[in-house]
């Protein structure tokens, strides 16, 4: 299990996006999370979709790499809209962290079509 790192509230914190991270999104937002990221994908963000995405990373992360995060849904989002590279990163990390099949799956459930943004045509 592998993790990478955010640099996120001025400290570099373990992130890590599985179906794992996928899991606790949903349970703790009631949302989809795959038509969530599609959406991100689309420019369309929304900082409650992105706080609670990188969140879940952020929780996973912590969980793989053995320590506690101690940081808030709300925390997340003030810092990661400080610089809009922390939501960029962190969306970055989260299409690499799938492979491109389980892409093209989670594009196609979302939205029926695949992202070009992502690189796959």
């Amino acid at each position: 299990m592998k993790y990478q790192h955010l640099d996120i509230g001025g400290k570099l914190r373990p992130i890590r996006f599985s179906f794992a991270a996928l899991y606790e999104y949903e349970k703790n937002t009631g949302r989809n999370a795959l038509k969530d990221f599609a959406e991100l994908q689309n420019q369309n963000v929304s900082v409650t979709i992105a706080a609670d995405l990188i969140f879940a990373g952020l929780s996973l992360g912590c969980k793989t790499n053995g320590t506690e995060l101690e940081l808030t849904p709300y925390d997340v989002a003030d810092f990661a809209f400080e610089n809009p590279e922390i939501v960029a990163k962190a969306m970055a990390i989260f299409g690499d962290s799938f492979s491109k099949k389980e892409v093209e799956t989670i594009e196609k459930e979302a939205t029926g079509k695949k992202n070009l943004r992502l690189g796959i045509a």
